[in-house]
Parts: structure tokens; sequence; C-alpha cells
């Protein structure tokens, strides 16, 4: 017979909006979702509560939507700085960026959104958002971080990759 866990975590950092879990490789639906058992196995294997990370707007609000769905689960909103050229592609970064606020504010309030990001730079994967867009749209993440409705009751998830190697910094 197996014993409970005594041990209690919590998992800050779940992805449970990539396609993968709801059966999705490269584009192909290959199996059902399985968000439900996956969770299932995290509570069985003694996670206590689980973060979901937005990347993105759109993910954002999917994880917001995935949190909302059981009291141990919750959320980030933000945009990863691979992502930041949503901002730009949105075609009208100020309404984007208040889009994100938004949400942030009504996860907050519902007691879902428990830290804003991710936020930062992320110079290891410069093929999918370019330094200067980085550091541009970093400026957006910054307001969202800072906001007084959110300053004070939620924490941040920052991602810092390879800004120590001056050979990125240029590109």
């Amino acid at each position: 017979m197996r014993m409970a866990s005594t041990t209690r975590m919590i998992d800050i950092a779940v992805n449970l909006t990539d396609g993968m879990f709801k059966g999705l490789y490269n584009g192909k639906q290959y199996h059902a979702g399985d968000i439900p058992a996956v969770l299932s196995r995290a509570w069985s294997a003694g996670v206590d509560r689980i973060i979901v990370t937005g990347g993105s707007l759109e993910e954002s609000r999917e994880a917001l939507a995935i949190a909302q769905t059981d009291e141990r689960l919750f959320c980030t909103v933000g945009v990863h700085p691979t992502r930041c050229k949503e901002f730009d592609d949105s075609g009208d970064p100020e309404k984007h960026f208040q889009e994100l606020l938004t949400l942030a504010k009504e996860g907050f309030a519902k007691g879902k959104v428990v830290a804003i990001g991710e936020c930062g730079l992320d110079y290891d994967r410069l093929h999918f958002c370019p330094s200067n867009i980085q550091r541009k749209t970093n400026e957006w993440r910054d307001m969202l971080k800072n906001q007084r409705a959110l300053r004070y009751a939620t924490d941040y998830s920052i991602e810092q990759n390879a800004l120590w190697d001056p050979r990125k910094l240029s590109k």
C-alpha cells in the first residue's frame, strides 16, 4: 500500500497551456487532452498547489481559465521575453498592454493571479525575438508588474537567460 506524501510541494511554472496537454504535437492531434489526468498525477504525487504560466496574452487568458477550475490552481499573467513581438504584432501595443493589465487585475481580484511574468530578457533564444525588441517591450512588462493594484499582491516570474554573454547583446 502506498503511503500519502507528507511533503507539500508547489509547482511554480507549469505550462498547461501548451498544446501537448491538448494532445497536439507539431500541429497534429495525437490524443485527447489530458490536463485532468496530469493534474490527478500531480495531486497524487504530493503537489499541493500549481501555478500555470501564461506566456502570451492568449495563454494568460487560458491560464486564468484553467486556474479557475480548481482551488489548488493559480496562474501568472504576462508575456515571455521570446514572445514579446506580440505587442507590435497586435497593431496597437498600448491596447495590448491594457488587455494584459485588465486580465491581471481580474485574475487578482478572483484570487487566481499570483505573479506577473514571465518578465525579463531571454538571450538564449534570440531566434524567437531579437534582443532589441525584448529590451523595448521589457518596458511594457515592467509597467505591468509595477501597477499599483498589483504591486504588493503579486510576485514576478523572471526570465534572465544568457545575459552575461556580450556577443548576444549586439544582436
